[in-house]
């Protein structure tokens, strides 16, 4: 059988997401395994450039990729990287749109969003919330609450 429709297909394009959570699970995988000594420059100079890929995943539309450059960027994040406090701006810019595209604290994707929110907030001490943003985690907060208050209610 021969398959050769005459059309060129860019089949890398259409999976290129399967590659970027594949090397994602990988790295939180080691990282979970403790496979990185942080006492070492060398290893710390490797996990460097990490940061800004991750963060970049952070950018993808694919919900997998999303949760697990979360859990990259939270590992990495409690690491002493030099880049981190440059870089931790735009991951909470990042996971706040996650959050307020989800609209409610329900989904898994916006948990996720949050717990690595809060952790960027607790170990970068640059980081500083917005009037904007404090308000949009506040308008999620309470409609998740104010739901689960008339559930319970009735």
């Amino acid at each position: 059988m021969n398959r050769d429709s005459g059309e060129v297909q860019d089949l890398y394009s259409k999976n290129a997401y399967r590659f970027v959570s594949f090397g994602l699970e990988l790295f939180n995988s080691a990282f979970r395994k403790s496979q990185f000594d942080l006492e070492f420059p060398e290893i710390i100079s490797r996990l460097e450039p990490l940061l800004s890929l991750v963060g970049n995943s952070l950018y993808s539309d694919d919900p997998v990729v999303l949760a697990r450059s979360m859990r990259a960027t939270a590992s990495l994040i409690r690491c002493p990287l030099s880049s981190r406090d440059k870089a931790a701006p735009v991951l909470v810019k990042q996971m706040m749109n996650v959050v307020e595209r989800s609209g409610s604290t329900e989904s898994e994707l916006a948990q996720s969003a949050l717990r690595t929110l809060s952790t960027v907030i607790r170990d970068c001490k640059t980081v500083v919330l917005k009037e904007k943003q404090l308000t949009s985690l506040l308008e999620v907060s309470y409609s998740s609450l104010f739901l689960l208050f008339t559930q319970a209610r009735c």
